[in-house]
């Protein structure tokens, strides 16, 4: 099953210019057996996620990108924003209790510098701090391909 974990729609995030229905439409067209819903700081509720799913004959996953001081972080299980989920730790806390998963959303944002001229290792000390990063161990995944990334930088996250 192909199923794209991060996308957005218009007009709940800024960074995408599709309505959810073209959004579900074109990854049709691609062959994708579904998606992810997880625009930023926005929940999708259940009858929503049902309601496109049955119009367009395609699964669709409620999810959110959540913006916390560490980064950005794809979550699956909640239902509604919290005041505090900010903050990596609280964030953690409320998907924990309701039984749900954090993927870190393009991690090498942040991190991640295209190694400089005539520096050579400075990837591979980017690489080692990445990998004991506290904000890496909250989450239960991090995304590994992220279509907006340049190859560079997914190879970073994988």
């Amino acid at each position: 099953m192909l199923i794209d974990i991060h996308t957005h729609s218009y007009p709940n995030s800024d960074d995408s210019f599709m309505t959810v229905d073209e959004l579900i439409e074109g990854s049709k067209s691609l062959g994708l057996d579904g998606i992810c819903l997880t625009d930023h700081d926005v929940f999708w509720t259940d009858e929503q996620i049902r309601d496109l799913s049955s119009k367009h004959d395609f699964l669709v996953i409620p999810g959110c990108e959540i913006n916390t001081e560490a980064g950005h972080v794809l979550v699956f299980g909640l239902s509604e924003y919290q005041f505090g989920m900010h903050r990596p730790e609280f964030l953690q806390a409320s998907v924990d209790k309701a039984e749900g998963v954090m993927i870190a959303a393009h991690p090498y944002r942040r991190r991640f510098l295209e190694e400089p001229a005539g520096r050579p290792g400075v990837r591979e000390e980017m690489l080692e701090r990445a990998r004991g990063d506290e904000f890496f161990q909250l989450c239960q995944g991090i995304e590994a391909l992220n279509g907006r990334g340049l190859a560079i930088q997914n190879e970073f996250s994988l």
